[in-house]
């Protein structure tokens, strides 16, 4: 072999595909498998094996890896505020016109139209925020490629690919079916006497709710303990195992669990707060106005306090 040729340089099939894997590991344990194969092939005879693409990627392993986490977290965090946005459209679209559907199910629309009423209105949202979305990332993605064909020479599609459209469409869907539970169930369990009444107010300052204890299983308390023991008893096992492993696309999969579960914390703890800080913010707002003022503003709020949550 010495006397054809002192070196051999390897490419793989399709290589800008196999590199384009966002996770260093994978691609280091699959150009590792693929270069024994080549030293079992070679024999006996004294060689040496370099792989320089492999020290190139492993300088951007950790920049590729944090900015995986990020891109996660924005796309969850938009997540749930999208799921909060048509929750509380949806909402506010079910208590502004309970009239109307009250006298639609007075003259014969049943619980099946009163469903497809809402999911209409929720696609009305959901349909062309894809369209949008679909648009503003083509214009954004053909400006990238352009820019970054000229500085580093990579081929970026100039369009969405068939997976990205697909989760887009699915996000979108998964949303609008979430988000209208809740307001399909305020609208079907509304009674018709009320939704029928124009004299009186739909705000009740006072909610009260009788509980058997006996016969109730209270459900929520159940899965949100299950998750938060699944999320501790996770954070426990996989944090160790990401160190010992030195996995650390594994280790900013747990990082960002941890992120977003503080998220979620900070918006429980600011409910807890709510009308403290209703109280302080009329206190500092209108310091002008007298006493029996404020306090008919703080009692206003008391009466909106559940729909206030929503916002």
């Amino acid at each position: 072999m010495q006397d054809y040729t002192a070196k051999y340089s390897i490419n793989l099939k399709d290589r800008y595909n196999f590199y384009k894997n966002p996770d260093y590991n994978e691609i280091q344990d699959g150009v590792v498998k693929i270069s024994g194969d080549v030293a079992t092939r070679l024999g006996i005879y004294p060689f040496e094996i370099r792989l320089p693409v492999i020290g190139e990627l492993m300088i951007s392993k950790y920049g590729s890896g944090f900015l995986g986490v990020a891109l996660y977290t924005i796309v969850t965090v938009l997540f749930i505020l999208s799921f909060i946005l048509i929750y509380n459209l949806l909402m506010v679209t079910v208590e502004s016109r309970n009239f109307d559907i009250g006298v639609m199910r007075m003259i014969g629309l049943n619980k099946k139209g009163v469903v497809e009423l809402l999911l209409v209105q929720g696609m009305a949202f959901c349909i062309p925020g894809c369209f949008l979305g679909t648009f503003l990332s083509t214009f954004i993605l053909s400006k990238v490629s352009v820019v970054l064909k000229m500085l580093i020479d990579a081929e970026v599609p100039g369009f969405p690919t068939t997976h990205a459209l697909f989760f887009s469409i699915t996000c979108s869907l998964i949303v609008t079916l979430f988000s209208a539970y809740y307001p399909l169930k305020e609208a079907l369990t509304k009674n018709l006497n009320i939704a029928l009444d124009l004299n009186h107010s739909k705000t009740s300052a006072v909610l009260i709710q009788l509980q058997f204890d006996a016969k109730m299983i209270p459900w929520d308390r159940i899965v949100f303990s299950l998750l938060t023991v699944v999320f501790g008893l996770s954070i426990y096992l996989f944090i160790p195992l990401a160190l010992l492993t030195l996995n650390v696309g594994l280790l900013l999969v747990v990082f960002f669990g941890i992120l977003i579960g503080l998220l979620l914390g900070f918006v429980l703890l600011s409910l807890n707060f709510q009308h403290l800080m209703e109280r302080i913010v009329t206190r500092v707002f209108f310091c002008w106005a007298s006493k029996p003022f404020q306090t008919l503003i703080v009692n206003n709020l008391v009466a909106h306090k559940i729909r206030n949550r929503r916002t």
